[in-house]
């Protein structure tokens, strides 16, 4: 039986090994970019946008990176709990 990829909802913010941030984040962010399952899609992010590895990205760039996660752009593969 193949794993569907993980679509991530609002009910998962309670869940133990979320992808979310804490709310109230003190920024507004949602994901967790540095959660096992969001690091390399964010690296790679960075990477196609031409940001170096140990550079922040831009709030504008983050945003974006976090709308392709929450619209199932990557493949996570996260369980629910």
């Amino acid at each position: 039986m193949t794993e569907k990829p993980y679509k991530p909802t609002t009910d998962d913010k309670q869940a133990k090994n979320t992808i979310y941030t804490p709310m109230p984040h003190r920024y507004g962010y949602l994901i967790r970019v540095n959660h096992p399952e969001i690091q390399p899609y964010y690296e790679a992010f960075k990477e196609s946008i031409g940001e170096p590895k140990h550079f922040p990205i831009s709030r504008d760039e983050r945003i974006a990176f976090e709308y392709l996660v929450l619209c199932g752009h990557y493949p996570i593969r996260l369980k629910r709990a």
